[in-house]
């Protein structure tokens, strides 16, 4: 089915958080992508030139439901 990491960021620059979603095709490679994100602050530069720093605020990893086919590209379902 596949894994979906959803992120969210809290981000100094506009003083509000983002939610990011990725999908992964298995479990491993969302944990995987997940303990990177934790390790690995994102740098973030406004149109302006400011630049700062985004945690992650929380996160989870989890299978994809039946009803969220469309967040998987079409030539990748199976």
């Amino acid at each position: 089915m596949g894994w979906l990491l959803t992120i969210w960021l809290s981000i100094p620059l506009v003083q509000s958080d983002m939610e990011v979603r990725m999908w992964f095709s298995r479990e491993r490679y969302c944990t995987f992508a997940r303990e990177k994100f934790l390790e690995n602050p994102m740098l973030l530069s406004t149109p302006d030139g400011r630049r700062g720093e985004a945690r992650v605020r929380d996160s989870q990893c989890r299978e994809l439901g039946a009803d969220e086919t469309a967040l998987i590209p079409e030539h990748m379902r199976n």
